[in-house]
């Protein structure tokens, strides 16, 4: 059962639907390369189903759409979003399908009004994500909320969106020393990213972090923004504050896998 939309992130939705209202749709939700598959639709834009999308999910401004479709949609793919109908938690996409298709419809370009609607609501959805984890009584429940989080950054990195105003917030949400299962899950965040950021090239190579080979500045951003002096300190200082033997462990690791960053970012792009 997906949780209902807070307010905050409910608001930033709600302004989205405001500044994209003008946009119709040009090309059909059922028509492919000019050809139509499955039925018509007929669902008013606030009533589209997941089903009703699945072309422009999937294909977004590469074989389906123009622009703007996508900004015509743009409302209704951040609603399902941030209800989780779309991402980790549910459905067949990950919330990084809109950056995609945000990044294919060069939205750095857009209207001024739509460009901060669309920050507005990635920082929203940032801020829902690390303040609210879901219960987490099982591996796999603390599992998904990690994800939770680091999908945002996903999609702040397929968008290629600023990530330092996200970056920004979340130090200072660990500065007001959050529960411990939100900090926990961030803690998580933090090694799995790093992770996804090294790769071998070969099993009997060493790794190499991938911001290296990167374009995206959301990657580097973040990596710059783990190895600095506050963040480290800052992990540090919570490690010996917190009452969680659990949540000192979980940070313990998440500061040694940035002390390993900061190691390779030196070395260059050999681990």
């Amino acid at each position: 059962m997906v949780d209902a939309v807070r307010a905050g992130l409910k608001k930033a939705v709600e302004r989205l639907y405001r500044v994209f209202r003008n946009y119709e749709l040009k090309t059909p939700l059922n028509e492919y390369w000019g050809d139509r598959v499955g039925d018509p639709v007929s669902s008013s834009l606030r009533q589209l189903s997941m089903a009703e999308m699945t072309l422009p999910l999937g294909k977004m401004l590469t074989t389906w759409g123009e622009v703007e479709d996508l900004k015509h949609l743009l409302p209704r793919i951040a609603e399902l979003i941030a209800g989780e109908r779309i991402g980790w938690m549910g459905g067949s996409y990950d919330a990084a399908v809109l950056g995609y298709g945000l990044h294919h419809g060069e939205w750095t370009s857009w209207r001024t009004e739509e460009r901060v609607g669309i920050e507005s609501f990635l920082l929203a959805l940032w801020e829902d994500r690390l303040k609210y984890p879901k219960p987490a009584e099982t591996s796999i429940d603390h599992y998904m909320n990690k994800l939770r989080v680091v999908e945002v950054l996903d999609l702040y990195g397929a968008a290629d969106a600023q990530l330092m105003p996200a970056l920004n917030v979340w130090e200072g949400y660990l500065d007001s020393v959050p529960s411990a299962t939100a900090l926990n899950e961030q803690a998580a965040a933090f090694r799995y990213r790093v992770a996804t950021m090294m790769e071998r090239k070969r099993r009997d190579s060493p790794p190499r972090l991938t911001i290296f080979d990167a374009t995206d500045r959301p990657a580097r951003a973040f990596a710059e923004w783990i190895v600095s002096e506050r963040v480290m300190g800052l992990l540090e200082r919570t490690v010996m504050e917190t009452k969680s033997a659990e949540v000192a462990g979980e940070l313990s690791v998440a500061l040694a896998s940035c002390e390993h960053c900061k190691w390779m970012m030196e070395r260059g792009t050999e681990g």
